[in-house]
């Protein structure tokens, strides 16, 4: 089971031009045997995420657009 959302929003920092964050949500619904291994997991993954999000925050500086996605799994 897995949600993601995500979405770039201008955020004012000075007049000449907006800096586009990208804004994401994400549930992994894991669940281990030993929780100490869910949380090593998860921490992999916040790792993992962290660098993904700097990498696409500046790629959203470009075309901010590219980043309105949604994804439920599994769909409703």
């Amino acid at each position: 089971m897995m949600n993601f959302s995500a979405q770039a929003e201008p955020i004012e920092v000075n007049h000449d031009q907006p800096l586009w964050l990208v804004f994401a949500q994400h549930d992994e619904g894991l669940q281990f045997y030993k929780w100490k291994d869910q949380i090593a997991f998860i921490d992999l993954i916040q790792t993992v995420f962290s660098c993904l999000l700097t990498t696409i925050t500046q790629i959203a500086q470009a075309d901010p657009k590219a980043f309105d996605i949604n994804i439920h799994f599994p769909e409703t």
